[in-house]
């Protein structure tokens, strides 16, 4: 075969059949058109597309057909692309062009489709014709069109977007990149980000953290502190991930970062507005509690020895003084507690239980505890139980007794004549305890603040009644802690007030409760004490420690009175030298009682002293904190008991007294 001879030529005969197998081969849609654009023949794809075409004549796409008039004809969103296609390939026909590209649109009911039109001219036999190709590019038009809308996003962002190849190499920036680190593209291109944005202060931890992600071609988003080009430091929120191709190996990155700079800094002033705030309640806390104690401590020796007098008083005269002073007294004493109980509120620090519980005994209790004081003036008072109410419910009967205690308290206080009424109801698995007075009520403005601490209905109620506002505000809090609520139902001026307090109700077993007891299961009385109502200390040895002498007086005053042999000590220091003198037998006493706030040593350190040398005696702490926390650190130091100053004799004796019989007491 010569050079010059084409492989048509040389099939001789056969060149027209395997041109037309060639033709019909081909995916395009093919056609030849006359110089009068007489469609002269077409490939088996143009037939298919004339056939499916819908709305379309498919006779006038068949040879014998006009192209140029099915341009002519088009309407719709085809025509101004089919005037420029019959513009073109008239232009072709006649010679003043040779050839003719573009995309057009041309899409059915059922689907968007896109094509490509190539016209080319040809001489055959002296006569002009024309090549017409539609090739369907629907899938190229929208990978396109993706791409573009992609580009305009990520040049529009506010987000800096970098595409890096698979070894890191930035390959492109936007202009948020630009924006963000005042880095042109030109001054990154081909360079690892890590390099030009990262500098001393940038975390070690988090660059290790990226480069291994980048290295096992994971996705990663981390925050990270960059330098921009001038070294301003600013903080970025990035999003790395990896792109891969059909053989799922990486081919490159891309990152959208985010400039964060401004939440950081807000964190940090919200950080250490925070640790201040924490910082302001925790002096508080310690004020409060400091205060408690510098109030409680006296209060002891003032309400201890009014008790003593009590005793000896000769006349009435003295005894009204007495009671006077010790009703005065426990008013302070309930003061002290309302503002330490707010503080604990407010701080989250306060700890509710949840033990069996007899919600009816205790609300009968509280009524019958201040039907003495209602009835002094001439209140009525009445209790109503639902017999739907179980025998138990899980619920802090200490706490629950405070809610109660304040809301009948309340309730009396201010009804001057007339009933307070206690009805308690299961609502919906609630427990429902209703106060309802028929006292002096309130209006629409002094019941919207009734929650809020230190409120009341206005000065004129503060002169009248007394009291600080706190009962109902902590009594509300109370409620919320365990799981419920308080609130008031109705109040009109000169009528009365309705409360109601709402808790869960939740019923336990007989069997239930026997596990939930909390009482101390103590052994049999040891016979070496007499245990009779006037001498119950009688033949033991209790080592007092305490550095107050108004307290270490009265203290020894209430425990020899009761049969105890009392020796004391100063401070924490003395105590120990007295139970391990050096070269000497030490003190051996049934229990120790110890004061927690002391100088030289305070009564924490001393009882860990003791432990730690092997000592097993009983100790019971006195301290003037009484915060849950305060006795939890008791508790952690050593102490086997605690109890709060001002001192409850009674209950002290109980303690010592179980104490001692219960723990036998040894020094190593």
């Amino acid at each position: 075969m010569s050079k010059t001879t084409s492989p048509i030529q040389h099939q001789g005969e056969r060149g027209a059949d395997f041109v037309n197998a060639v033709l019909d081969a081909h995916p395009a849609h093919i056609a030849i058109v006359n110089q009068f654009g007489e469609i002269v023949t077409v490939n088996h794809s143009w037939l298919r597309f004339a056939e499916a075409n819908d709305g379309m004549n498919a006779a006038s796409l068949l040879p014998g057909g006009n192209y140029l008039s099915v341009c002519d004809a088009a309407v719709g969103h085809c025509a101004h692309e089919a005037a420029a296609i019959s513009d073109a390939l008239r232009k072709i026909l006649i010679g003043e062009r040779n050839d003719y590209r573009r995309e057009y649109a041309c899409h059915s009911p059922n689907e968007l489709r896109w094509f490509t039109v190539n016209i080319r001219g040809l001489e055959y036999k002296g006569e002009r014709h024309a090549v017409i190709s539609h090739i369907n590019c629907t899938s190229e038009h929208l990978d396109r069109d993706h791409f573009k809308k992609l580009s305009l996003v990520a040049r529009a962002t506010s987000n800096a977007v970098v595409i890096t190849d698979a070894n890191e190499k930035i390959e492109w920036v936007n202009e948020g990149f630009t924006r963000i680190t005042g880095y042109e593209a030109v001054d990154v291109l081909g360079k690892r980000p890590a390099d030009v944005l990262q500098g001393p202060e940038t975390s070690i931890e988090t660059k290790r953290a990226i480069k291994k992600a980048l290295e096992r071609g994971e996705p990663i988003k981390t925050e990270i502190l960059n330098y921009t080009k001038d070294g301003t430091l600013y903080w970025l929120e990035m999003d790395i991930q990896p792109i891969r191709d059909k053989n799922k190996r990486v081919t490159n990155f891309i990152a959208i970062q985010s400039d964060i700079t401004n939440r950081v800094e807000a964190d940090k002033k919200l950080r250490a507005a925070q640790a201040e705030a924490e910082s302001a309640a925790k002096a508080k806390s310690e004020f409060l509690a400091n205060m408690s104690h510098e109030l409680r401590t006296p209060l002891t020796a003032i309400l201890g020895f009014t008790d003593i007098l009590t005793e000896s008083a000769s006349d009435d005269g003295q005894t009204e003084m007495l009671s006077t002073i010790r009703r005065n007294g426990r008013h302070l004493l309930d003061l002290i507690n309302q503002v330490l109980d707010i503080s604990k509120l407010e701080a989250g620090a306060y700890v509710v239980e949840s033990v069996p519980t007899n919600p009816q005994q205790l609300v009968r209790d509280v009524v019958e505890t201040l039907r003495i004081p209602a009835e002094a003036k001439n209140v009525s008072t009445s209790v109503k139980c639902d017999d739907a109410i179980p025998e138990r419910i899980m619920s802090d009967p200490l706490r629950l007794k405070q809610i109660v205690m304040n809301l009948v308290g309340n309730a009396i206080k201010f009804t001057e004549c007339g009933e307070v009424r206690v009805e308690a109801t299961v609502v919906d698995d609630d427990l429902h305890i209703d106060v309802i007075d028929t006292g002096i009520g309130m209006n629409r403005d002094a019941a919207v603040n009734m929650f809020r601490p230190f409120s009341q209905g206005d000065a004129s109620v503060t002169r009248r009644f007394g009291g600080t506002g706190l009962g109902l505000s902590i009594s509300q809090k109370l409620a919320k802690q365990m799981g419920g609520d308080l609130s008031l139902v109705s109040s009109a001026l000169g009528k009365g007030t309705h409360l109601r307090v709402m808790l869960p109700c939740i019923s336990v077993n007989a069997d239930e409760a026997v596990v939930h007891q909390r009482d101390r299961k103590l052994s049999t009385p040891s016979a070496r004490f007499d245990t009779t109502v006037d001498m119950p200390l009688k033949g033991m040895q209790i080592l007092l420690v305490e550095d107050g002498p108004d307290n270490r007086r009265l203290l020894t005053h209430i425990l020899s009175k009761r049969g105890a042999d009392v020796h004391t000590a100063v401070n924490g220091l003395e105590c120990v030298n007295k139970i391990y003198p050096a070269g000497d037998v030490g003190l051996t006493p049934h229990l120790i009682l110890m004061d927690m706030q002391m100088p030289v040593l305070d009564g924490y350190q001393a009882t860990r002293d003791l432990r730690e040398k092997g000592c097993t005696i009983p100790i019971v702490a006195l301290t003037a904190h009484a915060r849950a926390d305060d006795r939890d650190k008791c508790l952690a130091a050593g102490c086997d008991e605690f109890e709060t100053k001002p001192i409850n004799r009674d209950r002290l004796i109980e303690c010592i007294v179980n104490l001692v019989r219960r723990v036998p007491a040894s020094v190593s």
